[in-house]
């Protein structure tokens, strides 16, 4: 269900729940699915769900709309605190897509809620000027 919820993309914070930790036995592969969000980059991820394929089927989960999370949670593990202008060669390399789809993805970040940016096709760059916090911890409050 988390993969599915468009607003839920702290997944670090799900893998500590007690629930999610004792399936750890019983539905391993689903727990190790749900730890690839948090530890491969895009291109790994995308790479890894062969593996998951008939978990993802079982799931109802389609392909696109799990790589399309995955992407958010990119996102929002970017600082903007140190930079807001991000190229379109940086995105795509960071999100694992073409150059010429970094515009579509950012609308569609922006229409789902996940960042507050600006896109700056002269520059080719998407200016975050905010983007939904994947985790709170210290460097977060310090930066508020």
């Amino acid at each position: 269900m988390a993969i599915k919820a468009p607003d839920v993309i702290n997944f670090e914070e799900l893998l500590e729940l007690n629930a999610v930790k004792n399936m750890q036995g019983t539905n391993k592969q689903v727990v190790e699915f749900l730890g690839l969000f948090t530890t491969s980059g895009a291109k790994d991820f995308q790479e890894s769900l062969v593996q998951y394929k008939d978990l993802m089927a079982k799931e109802g989960l389609e392909k696109q709309d799990v790589i399309l999370k995955k992407s958010y949670l990119q996102i929002c593990s970017l600082s903007t605190v140190e930079a807001t202008n991000f190229k379109y060669d940086s995105l795509a390399d960071l999100l694992n897509i073409e150059k010429d789809d970094v515009e579509e993805w950012a609308i569609e970040a922006i229409q789902a809620g996940i960042i507050d940016a600006k896109i700056d096709q002269l520059n080719e760059e998407i200016v975050i000027k905010s983007h939904m916090m994947r985790k709170i911890g210290a460097d977060e409050w310090m930066a508020v």
